[in-house]
């Protein structure tokens, strides 16, 4: 009897052991088949949309959204280019700029490097992408892994134009070389269904927000209707600006951050349509909303910028996952765009590829480990616990007719002090230094990296394969981006 009752207590652990690993298999299964959205609207700062306080309801669609599918909300994530091209390469490989290769925008990204989007299409996925900026065209390398890459628009101003010359006038092009969120997202939606019957992983990036600051609708939902001034949004009145040709006062500087806001508007209201198709046909989805850097408003006199800056309002960006199904969150964990690829593929229950430098957000929990950031010319800067500290390496520099000079090295309690108001440095000189050094180490580290990253692919191909040849067309654009001091 006793022995009976010995057999029957055995085989329920053995039952309840089978039934364990069957629950933790159908759960990574169930995992592994979600479709996947990644929508990157470009130039959105995490502090002008309502999920991050802001004071102005320019999000009514994304709010709602969030709210439906379980949302958390990520508030310390930077980009460590802030860069079109650049901090999305690092989004879609968790690679840094030196690894990945694009470390400016118009420098092609490697195309012997493992993606986010490879890795998903290995199993099984269809991956598109839908692109609304010349910045991202399939030419530049982002295209690398995926099935379908939507590009399609404004070509027939690129005829008989090189990319050196798109560049080297871009103030001109900026808004002639890219298309609206109503029309990005329709292809998304049409692609959707195109593929309905098939496992996907889409990236949807979204342009509106970047400068020049003109919506096609809602365009006077924030401004002062009695302002009378000339800062109409237009790159024309932004390149003067920071030109020094006109001045700006603050009455100017609202008008132009409505116009932003309401480009942010704009693309919420249509962002509110794909919602709405996810909502009614794709409720287990896993939808991430995030940007690839933010707007200057308030730094160096040189506003309706980003790119050669780093302070918060453009490294700092939003990062929204939906439907993660995950209950170890913590929202407060400090993290940057490498960290997306490898979050995505441990929410999906997926194995992590070594090549990935970043590691799942839902993992840090209470790791301090610094975040380096770089305008990849000569302003970099660490995030440790609650201080940024930035180096600058120019003496001068000159932005049109206006010069930017060196004031030094500056560290700021980005806690307390979010806007970076307050410069630290002098009152805490020793945790400057410290901060300093973790930077240098930091460096050498990404050097280190790279090195042993190229010899493994080394390894791995032939040197035919291996080699990236620089076209003569190549060429002429490198010449012309280093013109204009986007290289070194």
């Amino acid at each position: 009897m006793i022995l009976m009752n010995s057999c029957k207590k055995k085989n329920k652990h053995i039952i309840l052991l089978i039934i364990f690993f069957l629950n933790i298999c159908c759960s990574n299964k169930y995992q592994q088949n979600r479709n996947v959205y990644l929508i990157s609207i470009d130039t959105l700062r995490a502090d002008h949309i309502n999920p991050y306080n802001y004071s102005r309801n320019t999000a009514p669609n994304i709010s709602k959204f969030i709210n439906d599918f379980s949302a958390d909300i990520f508030w310390n994530i930077y980009a460590i280019k802030p860069m079109t091209l650049p901090s999305h390469a690092t989004m879609l490989t968790s690679l840094d700029m030196n690894t990945h290769g694009s470390i400016s925008n118009g420098v092609k990204m490697r195309q012997d490097i493992f993606t986010l989007q490879s890795y998903l299409k290995s199993q099984g996925y269809r991956t598109g992408a839908i692109v609304s900026s010349f910045i991202l065209d399939q030419r530049f390398g982002l295209s690398l892994g995926f099935d379908d890459y939507d590009d399609n628009f404004a070509k027939e101003i690129r005829i008989g134009r090189t990319d050196s010359e798109i560049f080297g006038k871009w103030p001109y092009f900026v808004d002639k070389l890219s298309r609206n969120a109503s029309d990005s997202i329709n292809a998304t939606i049409q692609w959707v269904k195109k593929n309905n019957n098939k496992k996907r992983f889409l990236f949807l990036h979204l342009w509106d927000p970047h400068h020049p600051y003109s919506p096609p609708e809602f365009r006077n939902i924030y401004v002062n209707k009695k302002y009378k001034g000339v800062f109409d949004g237009s790159m024309s009145v932004i390149e003067k600006q920071n030109s020094d040709e006109i001045d700006i006062n603050s009455d100017d500087l609202a008008n132009m951050i409505a116009l932003y806001d309401a480009e942010i508007y704009y693309t919420d209201f249509y962002l509110g349509k794909l919602f709405n198709y996810i909502e009614r046909n794709d409720k287990n989805a896993l939808v991430i909303i995030t940007s690839d850097h933010g707007e200057n408003f308030e730094h160096k006199d040189v506003y309706f910028q980003h790119g050669w800056l780093i302070y918060n309002c453009i490294s700092r960006i939003p990062l929204i996952i939906c439907n993660s199904g995950k209950s170890n969150v913590n929202i407060k964990t400090k993290g940057s765009n490498l960290d997306f690829a490898p979050t995505i593929l441990d929410i999906l229950g997926f194995k992590i590829p070594d090549s990935f430098l970043g590691k799942s957000l839902y993992s840090y929990e209470n790791i301090r480990k610094p975040i380096c950031i770089t305008n990849g010319i000569d302003i970099s800067g660490v995030i440790l616990e609650d201080y940024k500290y930035i180096r600058n390496f120019y003496e001068k520099k000159v932005i049109g007719n206006r010069i930017i000079t060196n004031d030094g090295d500056e560290l700021y309690n980005i806690k307390d002090d979010p806007n970076e108001k307050k410069n630290v440095i002098t009152q805490i000189k020793c945790y400057g230094d410290k901060m300093k050094n973790i930077l240098r180490n930091n460096e050498e580290v990404y050097k280190t990296t790279t090195i042993l990253y190229n010899s493994i692919l080394e390894f791995q191909l032939n040197k035919k394969n291996s080699e990236i040849e620089i076209s003569n067309h190549d060429k002429e654009m490198q010449i012309k981006l280093r013109s204009l001091g986007y290289l070194k």
